[in-house]
């Protein structure tokens, strides 16, 4: 009798325990509040179609929005967040991993806005410092290179790159947050086409003579026998 109403009582403790789970999970379930549900819409936001700015004069200005692909993979730079800020958050939150990823679509992950010293819609010059961050509204945090954190690589130990906007004891930007886009200089691009038409030039001498001198041989021949034939004539 005793084992019969302790069986009771725990069954009766069971089904109260099942009732108020199932009662949690389904008011979680109607607010949204499911791990689940909340890393499905984080999903939803950082895949969020974006319209990348456009340019009508050929360059970059502070306050565009850019993507930065990689031709030769055919990937993009992305944002990552950590797997567990993804069941907590409904946007992105920094410090953020960085990728190249496939899905080459515009969208929050992969997109990022051009900040700097100079008013929104001024040209991004050669050798100017600059931010790349997250978007507004989305995350806000700019692309860091971290001296501090590196790993190794075929090449050699190199800095991590993460989406994380690091400031000093004053709140301003350190120095790991700016980028300078690297291009070839004018004078070193006109130099380089100088030299390569001199070789250019000196390879065409070098087949021309070559040519000349291939038929020299045979040239030689057939005036041998052109003077042979006027002789026979003469005689």
């Amino acid at each position: 009798t005793f084992s019969m109403l302790w069986c009771w009582f725990a069954c009766l403790l069971f089904l109260n325990s099942f009732k108020d789970k199932l009662k949690d999970f389904l008011e979680k379930k109607e607010k949204g509040e499911l791990l689940i549900q909340k890393a499905g819409n984080l999903l939803q936001n950082i895949l969020k179609k974006v319209t990348l700015s456009v340019s009508h004069d050929g360059y970059l200005h502070y306050g565009d929005i850019v993507c930065l692909l990689n031709p030769s993979t055919e990937t993009v730079l992305s944002a990552n967040m950590a797997e567990s800020k993804m069941h907590e958050e409904k946007k992105l939150v920094g410090p953020c991993d960085v990728s190249a990823g496939k899905t080459i679509d515009p969208c929050i992950r992969n997109a990022f806005m051009i900040l700097g010293p100079k008013d929104e819609g001024e040209v991004l010059r050669f050798n100017e410092p600059f931010v790349l961050s997250t978007l507004p509204g989305v995350g806000g945090e700019n692309l860091a290179a971290l001296p501090q954190y590196t790993f190794r690589t075929p090449f050699g130990r190199e800095c991590e790159v993460v989406s994380k906007t690091e400031v000093d004891s004053h709140k301003a930007e350190k120095p790991c947050n700016h980028w300078v886009f690297v291009t070839r200089e004018v004078k070193d691009a006109a130099r380089e086409h100088e030299v390569q038409r001199e070789e250019e030039f000196k390879d065409l001498v070098s087949r021309e003579q070559a040519a000349e001198t291939e038929e020299a041989p045979l040239k030689e021949e057939n005036e041998r026998g052109v003077n042979a034939e006027e002789r026979g004539d003469e005689d």
